[in-house]
């Protein structure tokens, strides 16, 4: 699977995508999260996209937002994406937008180390 979820202390999910992602493959992997022991309030989710060669439409993104809102439900505090560039970081930008209109914090960037800065900041936060 193109998605990858592994656990990070204290309260961090990390999801790696790889390849082309389907909309599917993104809504299983956030199952897995909220599915998953660790998941707790405040948990953070951090995906990191620079190996992406292609995304899902936008008709799956609104599949994700439902699943990302579930999470939101159950406590979590946000879903950083750090992206490279171009088609992806245009899709991960649409899907931000999205989620926030169903009231989930999502947030986009180019720079792992700019990224990983604020979902720290996020998780420190939510302590």
């Amino acid at each position: 699977m193109p998605v990858t979820v592994a656990f990070e202390e204290p309260s961090r999910f990390i999801l790696e995508g790889t390849g082309k992602i389907t909309g599917a493959e993104s809504v299983c992997a956030l199952q897995e999260v909220l599915n998953h022991p660790r998941f707790s309030e405040g948990t953070t989710l951090f995906a990191v996209t620079h190996d992406v060669t292609g995304a899902p439409p936008s008709d799956e993104l609104r599949d994700i937002v439902v699943a990302a809102a579930a999470l939101k439900k159950a406590g979590m505090s946000a879903l950083i994406i750090v992206t490279a560039p171009g088609f992806v970081y245009g899709v991960a930008r649409m899907f931000a937008s999205l989620a926030d209109l169903a009231g989930v914090r999502v947030e986009v960037f180019q720079d792992v180390c700019e990224a990983r800065q604020r979902v720290d900041e996020i998780s420190a936060q939510a302590a």
